[in-house]
């Protein structure tokens, strides 16, 4: 056996190397694989993001570019928002913070590469509080440039429910569903020269 002092920072920074290297190589497998099965489903990809933004992460964005280039996903999600996008009275919580702070990092990444990302991205700050009059603030105050919004829509249910999926249908959601369906969102649209759209092709 072998016998050293004043190695042991250099073994560590190697072996951290060796396990970096190990777990991107998972990532990449398992994003891989959804990603096939999704188009052997039939759906088009047309962008790239992960569920609670996971794909920004410092261990996944070199991978998640990968991902898009292997499989020519042309657009990937980067959720860089503003605190100043918060809806009125209330504070900018700190994981719309984190993620925000993470997307920035991570987008000289993406832009160094072939995938494109939307100029802005809005949403993160208005989660839970996307009213009507919120909306109407968030949609005043677009920068030009292709903006992508995050929005949660949905059901809650007549009878409370348990289960892995219960924090999806909820009051806030349906608040949510009726303001993007009611009329003021359309008219907000046509007032200050916004146009729908999906990812350019």
């Amino acid at each position: 056996f072998c016998l050293s002092r004043g190695l042991g920072d250099v073994y560590k920074r190697q072996f951290q190397m060796r396990t970096d290297a190990m777990l991107k190589e998972e990532i990449y497998r398992e994003m891989a694989a959804q990603t096939e099965a999704l188009l052997k489903a039939g759906f088009p990809v047309t962008h790239l993001d992960g569920h609670q933004h996971v794909h920004i992460f410092p261990a996944v964005i070199e991978v998640a570019v990968r991902i898009a280039k292997t499989f020519g996903i042309p657009w990937m999600r980067i959720p860089a928002d503003a605190p100043e996008t918060a809806a009125p009275g209330h504070p900018a919580d700190s994981e719309a913070g984190l993620f925000s702070a993470l997307a920035a990092a991570a987008r000289p990444r993406v832009a160094a590469s072939t995938v494109r990302a939307p100029d802005h991205f809005r949403g993160l700050y208005l989660k839970g509080r996307l009213t009507a009059a919120n909306l109407q603030s968030t949609l005043a105050g677009l920068p030009d440039g292709l903006t992508e919004l995050m929005v949660h829509p949905g059901r809650a249910p007549a009878v409370a429910q348990g289960g892995p999926f219960s924090a999806f249908s909820t009051r806030d959601r349906e608040t949510e569903l009726m303001t993007l369906m009611g009329g003021a969102f359309r008219n907000a649209l046509h007032e200050y020269g916004i146009v729908l759209t999906p990812f350019p092709r």
